[in-house]
């Protein structure tokens, strides 16, 4: 019988900067925000997708809002704003624009038309951001998949569009309906050897049987790598940049009465963080997920405390993370004001205050742990305690 032979599948398969000869230097931001939103909170969110293009060396030098009930069919933005984008980029001489929500092939292909740059949305740029960062086998293998899970189904539906509008015919087509079943084959293997690795990992966790486990959690940003370093004394990659640690890092910590602490330092969590990178990273992130206690590490000094809070409690829910108990550990202590601080005392009381910089407070997260593991017996396990959010 004659071997069947897989089309070639070439990754990255993606539009993002390095791929289409974008220089992704001089950007436009693009936010599509309902009409009731506060004004304080959209700034918040312009900052956040700005750190994020400062992640990749990106600069922000357009920036659009347009309120509206929801984003528009086919220019995501309406016709008219779409315009004034263009007639921007041409301004400000800017060569990406960036919309901050998850577009539709369709919405892509108008905007690209409309504006004359490339398109790209918050879920490209995040996995943008991932594919660069990522340094381990495990991790590649897992971003790959993320984009994968990310592209086909948009080459499927693309496909489809640009054949009714008759920009491919039939050669086109069936051209990229093989490049859709070699990136089907190539996720197949992914999955594959994923699972291999997660497999791997479940052999670590139940040769780590008797030891005490911690996981730190948080949102980007929030300082847990500096923390693992302060309470390691070892060097593990820090930077004031979102998502600066992809990689499960371990690290042993000692705690009290000779008692040692496996320390694991894990990727932080983002709103509206890809459901493909939350599926592609969940071997990785179920490793460290399954600690004894999860220590939620939170930023005392942000001024999006609350929201932070709430989306890592969600992405712990959608992880899979009901029964592990969370302490609560509000970091930078030195870089919020007092007002705050005593609120949030009032607020949880059985949370530890501390700056992973100055090294303050590193005692008392010490003693917690070590009281919490202590009296929940050897596997540490209680039921799930997520304070209510500040």
């Amino acid at each position: 019988m004659p071997q069947v032979k897989t089309p070639v599948y070439q990754f990255p398969e993606r539009s993002g900067p390095k791929e289409l000869g974008t220089p992704f230097k001089r950007i436009v931001v693009v936010q599509v925000v309902p009409p009731n939103l506060p004004a304080e909170e959209g700034e918040d969110q312009f900052e956040e997708i700005s750190r994020l293009v400062e992640t990749l060396d990106g600069q922000v030098v357009g920036h659009v809002v347009q309120r509206r009930p929801a984003p528009h069919r086919e220019y995501f933005v309406g016709p008219g704003k779409a315009d004034q984008i263009g007639t921007l980029c041409d301004e400000r001489l800017a060569d990406t624009v960036l919309i901050d929500g998850r577009l539709s092939p369709n919405q892509i292909a108008h905007l690209e038309h409309e504006t004359g740059s490339h398109v790209m949305d918050r879920t490209e740029l995040i996995l943008e951001i991932f594919a660069r960062r990522a340094k381990t086998a495990e991790a590649k293998l897992q971003v790959e998949l993320a984009y994968l899970n990310y592209f086909n189904p948009k080459m499927d539906r693309s496909t489809t569009t640009r054949a009714y509008r008759g920009g491919l015919r039939g050669f086109g087509e069936s051209a990229l309906g093989k490049k859709a079943q070699a990136m089907r084959a190539r996720a197949d293997l992914l999955r594959e050897k994923i699972e291999k690795l997660k497999k791997q990992g479940e052999s670590r966790v139940r040769n780590r049987a008797g030891q005490w486990t911690v996981a730190l959690v948080g949102y980007t940003n929030a300082g847990k790598s500096t923390l693992l370093n302060a309470l390691s004394g070892e060097s593990v990659y820090a930077d004031d940049r979102l998502f600066a640690t992809l990689d499960t890092t371990t690290r042993r910590v000692h705690l009290k009465d000779s008692r040692i602490a496996l320390f694991s330092d894990t990727v932080g969590f983002i709103r509206r963080l890809p459901h493909e990178l939350v599926a592609s990273f969940h071997s990785t992130l179920s490793e460290a997920l399954a600690a004894n206690l999860l220590v939620h590490v939170a930023d005392a000094s942000s001024p999006t405390l609350r929201a932070q809070m709430e989306t890592v409690e969600k992405t712990l829910e959608e992880l899979g993370a009901e029964d592990q108990r969370v302490l609560l550990a509000f970091n930078k202590i030195d870089a919020a004001d007092s007002e705050t601080l005593d609120h949030l005392r009032g607020r949880f009381p059985e949370a530890v205050f501390l700056s992973a910089r100055s090294r303050e407070g590193l005692p008392e997260l010490r003693q917690a742990v070590y009281d919490s593991l202590s009296t929940r017996g050897s596997d540490g396990r209680g039921g799930r305690e997520f304070p209510a959010t500040a």
